[in-house]
């Protein structure tokens, strides 16, 4: 049976306020199975061969730089710190990130709230007729029950414009 290498990659936040966990080192039973972990790294690309199978990920070191003019801290990258590491999956966590902004959004007419989620009706229909949206596309990243109860009432409402 091949071994098999986990990485989580991770980045230090300077403030622990929610969604963030705080800055506590935390080993779980999965860390101690083989997981090797890194902080303050930023993958620069994916490469991989002809049949577009990811085979490495190109990263970098960061470190905090805090402006002289007393702005918020920003993570820097830390020059000749660049690696690799050899990968066949990649998954991305990104976690409490809003609904990515499209041309796809853009061309239907669908407007975006203040937080930038999908603006929606009571009855979960956007701003383009026929076009509507729930979960975490509508009200920003939530639990995952609320999703579901979500995507119940436009599933409702989309059998109710349809008839």
């Amino acid at each position: 049976m091949p071994s098999a290498v986990v990485w989580q990659l991770l980045s230090v936040r300077i403030f622990s306020h929610w969604p963030y966990w705080p800055n506590i080192l935390r080993t779980s039973t999965s860390h101690q199975e083989g997981c090797r972990r890194e902080w303050a790294v930023s993958v620069t690309q994916f490469t991989g061969g002809y049949d577009a199978q990811v085979q490495k990920a190109h990263l970098v070191r960061l470190d905090w730089q805090r402006p002289e003019n007393g702005a918020p801290a920003v993570m820097a990258e830390i020059t000749g710190s660049d690696f690799s590491i050899d990968v066949d999956l990649v998954l991305l966590a990104m976690g409490f990130v809003h609904v990515e902004h499209s041309r796809l959004l853009e061309d239907l007419g669908v407007s975006l709230d203040q937080r930038g989620n999908i603006l929606t009706d009571n009855n979960c229909q956007t701003t383009a007729d026929g076009i509507f949206a729930a979960g975490d596309a509508q009200t920003g990243a939530s639990l995952v029950v609320g999703s579901i109860n979500q995507g119940r009432l436009a599933a409702q409402a989309i059998d109710r414009y349809l008839k």
